[in-house]
């Protein structure tokens, strides 16, 4: 009774009457209002269903595999109130199975949650799942926890006037706790969606639940704007010959996607092989069957991966299974990964995209083209060609990677508006670009994703900039009035730059292995043209932080005192760009020709 974390059941959930989602109403003599209310969610495609609801500040507890929205999860606001022992960055496929079954043949959770912080944060409503527990805290544990925790011995549960049952296919269950010492009375809703109707469905559970017109109507404008997203999709394929497409949802072993990925890949129009029904749980299958569908198409979305780590293991699979490099779509380069983590494994709004990231996949770049970003976003698979099975750092892999699916779209340069001249750490001059163009972040994910060992780079680094000069050598350190004309200079020329209006087109990328920093003088050059019909905005989703740090550096300007050490400091003078340097590897955009401005 003295331990933080509960994994087990209780008496007290046993033979437990519980209510239709028909059933659930809000009580109206309770004084908290829908601002007031305090939620845990415990599932991440509950709190991402609840943040498109509107209601991110009244998200007070979160699992520990809670990452999005970031908003919410870089707050600090909500709080962590579930644990693990598993740790699926650190462990292959195989272990996390045997690790998964060893806990369910033993009655156990994989999960559980904190009693001192569910205690802590006072919840009215709680949120989670009965439909799987891999996925979550199982429900049998949510409800122990409850009642043990916030009621004690004092806790009983109450049933419901309404009778209801909870048959098969029902989007949610409700129970009511009620601690008589404290007055904390916090319903229990689990969420269970079956297939993409059910999906659809918990939208409005969660606002009937809340109670709130305003929660009720937001939940009917997304679940509309979802259907018309699908519909689109649906139009952008119509016609298209119906490829015979394997998802795989584990491969050691093999696993099949079910629930929603059925209804997804019938919407992306492809002929799913694999032999789950609609709505059915996902199933294991030997590699023996799998052989014998020999699919066109094979999507790999790891439940619970994001892309890097499905690439990963992708890659890896030709080391496990020495049948795979067989496969018709493996030989054809029609196997693509996918990040799960956001698109499949969370029956929340994301399925969207995920759906438009099959159809992408399935029937190429050309309905990419018809679609737009919002519905498939680049950054959310990648075609694992032949070619990538070998992972190098060479100049041939590295083009293979960059010129798989999808596309690397074009991308435009616009200089920094307020101050696109300045001098640099250690005395270089640069030209800087206005925010991260979604098309150059592209190119860096795929090439952190695919090339092993690559190091994560620094803020300042992802930012688009142009050398223009560096200190000589044997230069001494400039002096506060040499600093000052210098920042007057770059001030001037941003000012006419900035009345230009100019935009720089990169219609290219180019992989170069040097012989000197300056790029004078290059031993290999290959080119990946970007793709011309589709161009993503200026701006792309790097994090509030790393703006942050791009903008405080801008801002460094104003305090000369503290910033001059930083140009002074030893470091990249003339020589180490110009002089040879021993042969190196970069991506780089030519900017030629440029403006006549």
């Amino acid at each position: 009774d003295d331990d933080s974390t509960y994994l087990g059941t209780h008496p007290l959930t046993q033979n437990i009457q519980l209510m239709s989602p028909e059933t659930i109403t809000h009580d109206a003599s309770k004084s908290t209002t829908s601002q007031q209310l305090r939620i845990v969610s415990l599932l991440p495609s509950i709190t991402e269903i609840l943040c498109k609801l509107g209601l991110s500040s009244n998200i007070v507890g979160i699992t520990h595999e809670c990452d999005y929205p970031t908003e919410l999860t870089s707050s600090g606001r909500a709080r962590v109130v579930t644990t693990s022992d598993i740790n699926p960055r650190t462990m292959t496929q195989s272990e996390i199975h045997e690790a998964v079954c060893g806990s369910l043949t033993n009655g156990q959770s994989l999960y559980g949650i904190n009693k001192g912080v569910l205690q802590d944060v006072k919840p009215d409503i709680i949120f989670t799942q009965s439909l799987c527990d891999v996925c979550a805290v199982s429900y049998p544990v949510v409800l122990s926890t409850c009642a043990k925790l916030l009621g004690g011995p004092k806790a009983n549960v109450e049933e419901s006037d309404e009778k209801g049952a909870v048959e098969k296919g029902s989007s949610s269950c409700h129970l009511s706790l009620k601690d008589t010492t404290t007055g904390l009375d916090p319903k229990v809703i689990s969420m269970e969606p079956e297939n993409l109707k059910d999906t659809l469905d918990t939208f409005h559970v969660a606002a009937k639940a809340i109670g709130s017109p305003e929660v009720i109507k937001r939940a009917n404008e997304v679940t509309s704007s979802i259907e018309s997203g699908l519909n689109i999709i649906r139009q952008a394929v119509k016609g298209c010959k119906k490829p015979r497409v394997a998802f795989i949802e584990w491969h050691d072993p093999i696993f099949c996607g079910g629930h929603w990925i059925v209804d997804m890949l019938d919407i992306a129009r492809g002929d799913y092989v694999m032999p789950v029904e609609y709505g059915g749980r996902s199933i294991a299958m030997s590699n023996e069957d799998f052989i014998k569908l020999d699919p066109d198409v094979i999507l790999i979305g790891p439940c619970g991966f994001d892309l890097a780590r499905t690439v990963k293991d992708t890659i890896e699979i030709f080391g496990t299974k020495d049948w795979w490099l067989n496969l018709r779509a493996v030989k054809e380069g029609r196997v693509f990964a996918a990040d799960a983590n956001s698109y499949y494994a969370r029956p929340g709004p994301r399925l969207l995209q995920g759906t438009g990231i099959m159809a992408a996949a399935m029937h190429g770049d050309n309905i990419m083209d018809s679609l737009d970003e919002d519905l498939v976003p680049a950054s959310g698979y990648c075609q694992i060609t032949p070619d990538l099975y070998a992972r190098s750092n060479s100049i041939e892999y590295v083009t293979h990677a960059l010129s798989a699916e999808p596309a690397i779209p074009l991308c435009t340069l616009q200089p920094h508006p307020k101050c696109c001249l300045f001098v640099a750490w250690n005395g270089v001059i640069v030209l800087v670009y206005k925010g991260f163009p979604r098309s150059l972040m592209l190119a860096k994910e795929r090439l952190c994703t695919l090339l092993p060992g690559l190091k994560d780079e620094n803020f300042g680094s992802k930012w688009p900039k142009t050398t223009l000069a560096a200190v000589k050598d044997g230069t001494p350190d400039l002096t506060m009035t040499q600093f000052e004309r210098l920042r007057d200079i770059c001030g001037e020329y941003s000012s006419k730059i900035a009345n230009c209006n100019i935009l720089i087109n990169v219609e290219r990328l180019s992989i170069v292995e040097y012989e000197r920093r300056g790029l004078e003088k290059l031993a290999v050059r290959k080119d990946i043209l970007l793709h011309k019909n589709r161009q993503l905005d200026l701006n792309s989703s790097v994090s509030s932080n790393e703006r942050k740090v791009v903008d405080n550096v801008v801002k460094e300007w104003s305090n000369l005192d503290t910033y001059l050490p930083k140009v002074n400091a030893p470091g990249s003078r003339i020589s180490s760009y110009r002089e040879a340097s021993g042969r190196g590897s970069t991506c780089v955009a030519f900017l030629d020709p440029l403006p006549n401005e």
